[in-house]
C-alpha cells in the first residue's frame, strides 16, 4: 500500500507540473497573400493578412514592390480589425515610382476596447501588372508594428509573396506561331539557295 501511495503522489506531482506549463502557441504572422501568377497587363488584388494574433488593437506596415513590373491603384480596409468595433483606417501613401505604399495603418477606437483575436484580412491592395516581359516581383512588408489593447508591441513574423507575371495563353500561341512562321521562311530561303552560291 505504501508503494501505491508514493506512486500516486508522484503521478499527481507530474500532472501538476504539466498543468503549470503553458501550451506552445504559434507566433503571429503578417503575410502578403494573393495569386502567385498573373497575366501581363492584368489587374488583381493582394491582401495583407494577420494570423494567430491575440488582442490586436492597432497595426502599421509598409508594402514594398517592384515598380517596373507592378503598380498599386488603391488600398481598402479589410474586415478583421472592424470585427472588434469602430476603427480608423489610413490606406497609406502610394508611390508607384519608388515601389512603396507607406504607412498603412488601422486602429480600433475607444479606451477599454479589447483587441481582436485570430486571423483575418487587414488591408486589400488593387494591383496592375505593367511589365512588357515575363518576370517575378516580390511584395514585401517593412516597418511592421502590431499593438495590443494595452499599447504593448506584439511580435510577429512578416511573410512576403512572389508574383510571376506571364503572357496570357493567347499571347504564347501568337509568339509560337510567329516563331514557326519565321523558321519556315528562313528554311524556304535556305532551300532555294544553291550550295556554294553567294548569299
Amino acid at each position: 500500500m505504501n508503494f501505491t501511495a508514493s506512486g500516486l503522489r508522484a503521478a499527481l506531482a507530474g500532472l501538476a507540473l504539466c498543468a503549470s506549463i503553458a501550451p506552445a502557441t504559434a507566433a503571429p504572422t503578417l503575410s502578403v497573400t494573393g495569386p502567385s501568377s498573373v497575366a501581363l497587363g492584368s489587374s488583381f488584388t493582394l491582401q495583407v493578412t494577420a494570423a494567430d494574433v491575440v488582442d490586436l488593437y492597432a497595426y502599421q506596415f509598409d508594402l514594398t514592390f517592384n515598380p517596373a513590373a507592378f503598380q498599386v491603384g488603391g488600398v481598402s480596409e479589410g474586415a478583421f480589425l472592424p470585427s472588434g468595433g469602430s476603427t480608423d483606417f489610413l490606406g497609406g501613401a502610394v508611390d508607384n515610382s519608388a515601389g512603396t505604399v507607406s504607412f498603412t495603418l488601422g486602429t480600433l477606437i475607444g479606451l477599454g476596447v479589447p483587441g481582436v483575436n485570430g486571423s483575418g484580412v487587414l488591408a486589400s491592395f488593387s494591383v496592375t501588372s505593367i511589365g512588357s516581359a515575363p518576370g517575378v516581383g516580390t511584395f514585401g512588408l517593412a516597418n511592421v508594428t502590431l499593438l495590443d489593447s494595452a499599447g504593448a508591441d506584439i511580435s510577429a513574423n512578416a511573410v512576403a509573396l512572389n508574383v510571376s507575371a506571364v503572357p496570357e495563353p493567347a499571347t504564347w500561341g501568337l509568339l509560337l506561331a510567329g516563331g514557326a512562321l519565321v523558321a519556315a521562311v528562313a528554311r524556304r530561303r535556305h532551300a532555294g539557295t544553291p550550295r556554294g552560291a553567294a548569299r
